[in-house]
């Protein structure tokens, strides 16, 4: 028998119709079931970076498949402590998974194929051009792989600031202001942390990744790419679906 662990969904109407096209989307004309695999995938993409293991142990309580009446009860599960809201503010907070308050323009752009995947593919594009704003400074966060050797990177305090930059960082596109806050996708809260394991990587001689956060004026492309919706941004961007 089905494990009973997850709660009834407190979804409304229109977040039911919705997950049930995800749904649909999803199962791919399957048996109306989601297998491990393609759990797996669609979560990666949606910006939960399960390990294959997790989600064996996710669908082990549905006897290892999801029919839509337990994939409703599972995403109510991971949305429980949000019970009462409205479904603006339940939507971000899906969609922020890092819950640092902030979601990628460019995963913005991964979830929208994912719910509406016979949109043209410059759909999205247009919905975000029409609250981009060219003369105000938006955040953005952007990942760099390094070589061992010298990065030309001088950082300091808690959160990690860069304050010198030279070299390949500079090259890069990385600039003196901004903040190093991921190392191979694992969040670093100092300069000495970020620092200890650039040199482990120097001595193995091991490619690394940093990922920076920043706040500036963008071009669109750039913004596209790097640029971060506040939770004002993603409300602008989601009533252009009715205009």
């Amino acid at each position: 028998s089905r494990n009973n662990q997850y709660a009834l969904p407190p979804l409304n109407s229109r977040q039911v119709v919705g997950l049930r096209k995800l749904f649909d989307f999803l199962e791919e004309g399957k048996g109306g079931v989601l297998t491990p695999f393609k759990l797996h995938t669609t979560l990666h993409k949606l910006g939960y970076n399960l390990k294959m293991e997790k989600v064996e142990e996710i669908l082990s309580a549905f006897d290892g498949s999801m029919k839509f009446s337990d994939f409703l009860c599972f995403m109510s599960d991971r949305t429980k402590k949000f019970h009462g809201a409205d479904s603006m503010v339940l939507a971000f907070k899906m969609m922020d998974h890092n819950r640092d308050g902030l979601i990628e323009v460019s995963r913005f752009k991964i979830t929208y194929e994912v719910l509406l995947p016979q949109a043209s593919s410059q759909q999205h594009v247009e919905i975000v051009r029409k609250i981009f704003n060219p003369d105000r400074a938006y955040h953005g966060v952007m990942e760099i792989e390094f070589s061992p050797g010298d990065p030309g990177l001088t950082l300091s305090g808690e959160p990690s600031k860069v304050v010198e930059v030279k070299g390949f960082a500079e090259k890069s596109g990385v600039r003196k202001g901004w903040f190093a806050t991921k190392v191979d996708g694992k969040r670093v809260e100092s300069a000495d942390h970020v620092l200890s394991i650039i040199k482990q990587r120097n001595m193995m001689k091991e490619k690394y990744k940093l990922e920076f956060s920043f706040e500036k004026v963008m071009g669109f492309r750039e913004f596209c790419k790097f640029g971060q919706l506040d939770y004002e941004d993603f409300v602008s961007v989601m009533r252009t679906f009715s205009t």
